[in-house]
């Protein structure tokens, strides 16, 4: 009787499913309408229907052969019954639908002989599963979910493994939501991973799918977490610390501390204080910091298990911490020691961890700081594929501008998609692993030897120097350096040259991108008269490469041959130090002048006058290049006219 009701079961499903067809086939689902999401919760029931009238054939099957002893021995006095035995159902594998294609075994079919009247009744109502093929083709030749639901041509498939519960044990749901599979396995995904799946899909059109295996599938709170951190949201947020960050009032070189060890830990926590509010903004860095006491401890420890709490103590002494303050220290330094963990290899997920949660994910700091043991492992192998790795390179580098230990910059989204940390469109993945990364950087001029190959001496070289060579090599005759008296052998190209500043890279108004000074401490100069807060570098090209006065083109002079000739260019349009971002003003506090450096000439940036701590570093661009590049100069001072 049980075997009865199910089969009535599976036809009324499959009247359900004919009727749900309709209904899908009608629908002209829009961005601006729910029917995408309505189409996509049909397109789940009608999975579930051919998984069930799937696993039905195959009750079926097994029935036969069980019955068919029985059937037989009825046969010599009920002989009219073979008229009515009915046809064995049609193999799945033979149905050309998208979705029966993904069945990837046959239904195996006895050969069914004479049944008893009552049997055949029910058993007919199988032969219904071989409408299933034009219930599923209502669907169209298109087996994609449609980019009007929230998913994009590129993304998951209308995959009958999905629902399906025979796949292998090494079954894997991919970046994109595909799920490859082998048809020996027993394993399904569970029904609450697959709606989010595509519910993630559905909502955040940035999103990315993790791999796993169907066989030992994450849980749903894993599945968001790995998700969460290289979704929408997580590279939205990503880029919005950034934004943020261009404000002249942020931060201000907040974290520019020189010590190490258990000095910068203690140096750090101290920092904190000055941060009020909870923005997003504070919660980050905060999160940053504690990561940096951790690391800095930890540090100290030098092979043993723990730190050395007596020295910690003596480091609390020293900078006359009171029995107050002890406690936040500790607790931060757990704190620090929990992101650490969760971070593992890639640094850069401190920027990616979401600040607060946020739909489709669900996730806040607490579901990434409550992860031990086992999870933690489960999540760090989850993330482990070149997508984060790269997202996480960007945002580490990003961590080490705020920190100060690498020269800050722009990010190329902040020229080419200005509003991606607003953005909730699809954009293709290598686009936004581009669009994330830090402008290209460079700490000397390049040089290429065969861009100088056919060109000219310059004016004036002297004829016992070789040509071509590098045009700012300085003979070991003449002298090296204007910093020291040595031979040419000095570091003072690295230690001397922007040890008085780091700039920040700000925005200012109508200006735009410029550079601020920061001071190592609020309220000091930044920079004294005579300073030289760094060089200008990018590409070395021979003189007149460009025209004179080109926008992205400086002209390189050498003082120290007869007639000061214009020996290369340097074209900062590409590759090249943060001083590209230099602004003009007629009242200026920095000037570029050719200095010698180690034994080679460079394009030294130097203050005329003292800066203070939050101004804009400046330089007088000339009257003659702002006309010729149609210019108009806002600063105060301008004497230039309209």
């Amino acid at each position: 009787m049980t075997m009865f009701l199910d089969l009535e079961r599976v036809d009324e499903l499959l009247d359900k499913a004919q009727c749900l067809a309709k209904s899908l086939a009608s629908l002209r689902p829009t961005l601006e309408t729910p029917n995408g999401l309505i189409r996509n919760e049909l397109a789940i029931t009608l999975h579930d229907l051919t998984a069930v009238a799937h696993d039905t054939l195959r009750l079926t099957s097994d029935l036969s052969s069980m019955t068919s002893g029985i059937v037989a021995s009825r046969a010599s006095s009920s002989d009219h019954l073979h008229d009515l035995s009915p046809t064995p159902p049609t193999s799945l594998s033979n149905v050309s639908s998208p979705l029966s294609k993904e069945i990837d075994a046959p239904v195996q079919t006895s050969r069914i002989v004479e049944v008893p009247t009552s049997l055949q009744t029910n058993l007919a109502h199988t032969a219904s599963i071989n409408t299933a093929p034009a219930l599923i083709s209502a669907l169209g030749q298109r087996k994609r979910l449609p980019s009007s639901a929230g998913i994009s041509d590129e993304n998951i498939e209308y995959e009958s493994g999905v629902n399906k519960r025979h796949c292998q044990d090494d079954d894997q749901v991919s970046e994109d939501g595909h799920v490859s599979r082998n048809p020996a396995s027993s394993n399904y995904m569970p029904m609450d991973l697959r709606k989010l799946i595509y519910k993630i899909k559905n909502r955040d059109k940035l999103s990315r799918i993790p791999t796993f295996s169907i066989a030992d599938p994450p849980t749903a709170i894993m599945l968001r977490r790995v998700a969460a951190v290289q979704g929408g949201p997580a590279i939205r947020q990503f880029c919005s610390l950034i934004h943020t960050r261009r404000s002249r009032e942020t931060e201000m070189g907040l974290l520019r501390i020189h010590t190490s060890g258990l000095e910068r830990a203690l140096e750090l926590t101290r920092t904190l204080r000055v941060l009020t509010g909870r923005t997003a903004v504070s919660t980050f860095i905060t999160r940053l910091v504690q990561f940096h006491i951790a690391e800095a401890v930890d540090g100290t420890k030098a092979g043993r298990l723990r730190a050395d709490g007596e020295q910690i103590k003596q480091a609390m002494n020293k900078f006359g911490w009171g029995d107050a303050e002890r406690p936040r220290f500790f607790q931060y330094l757990r704190q620090g020691r929990s992101w650490r963990s969760i971070c593992g290899q890639y640094v850069g997920l401190l920027s990616l961890i979401p600040l607060k949660a946020e739909q489709p994910y669900g996730v806040s700091a607490k579901d990434f700081l409550n992860m031990k043991g086992g999870e933690l492992d489960t999540f760090l192998h989850m993330i482990g594929n070149p997508f984060v790795a790269r997202l996480t390179e960007a945002a580490a580098a990003f961590q080490d501008m705020v920190m100060g230990s690498r020269e800050d910059a722009e990010f190329i989204w902040e020229k080419n998609q200005p509003e991606l940390y607003n953005w909730h469109g699809h954009l293709p993945e290598t686009d936004v692993l581009s669009l994330v990364q830090p402008q290209a950087s460079c700490e000397e001029c390049l040089f290429d030897k065969k861009d100088f190959v056919d060109a000219p001496q310059p004016p004036g070289w002297p004829e016992d120097w070789s040509w071509p060579t590098h045009p700012l090599l300085i003979p070991s005759s003449h002298k090296q350096c204007d910093f020291c008296d040595s031979d040419g052998n000095c570091s003072c190209r690295q230690t001397r040259v922007g040890a008085a500043c780091r700039p920040q890279v700000k925005s200012f108004g109508r200006q735009g991108i410029g550079l601020q000074a920061i001071a190592l401490h609020e309220g000091d100069l930044a920079c004294r008269k005579g300073d030289v807060l760094g060089q200008l570098t990018g590409r070395l090209v021979p003189a007149n490469t460009h025209p004179h006065n080109s926008l992205w083109i400086v002209e390189m002079r050498r003082c120290d041959i007869r007639g000061d000739p214009i020996v290369c260019q340097i074209d900062v349009g590409g590759v090249a130090s943060t001083f590209r971002n230099l602004n003009h003003s007629c009242r200026c506090s920095a000037r570029m002048i050719p200095r010698r450096a180690s034994g080679r000439w460079i394009m030294a940036v130097e203050a005329v006058r003292d800066i203070r701590h939050g101004e804009q570093i400046t330089i007088n661009f000339g009257k003659a290049f702002l006309r010729n590049q149609g210019l108009r100069c806002e600063c105060e001072a301008c004497q230039v006219p309209n």
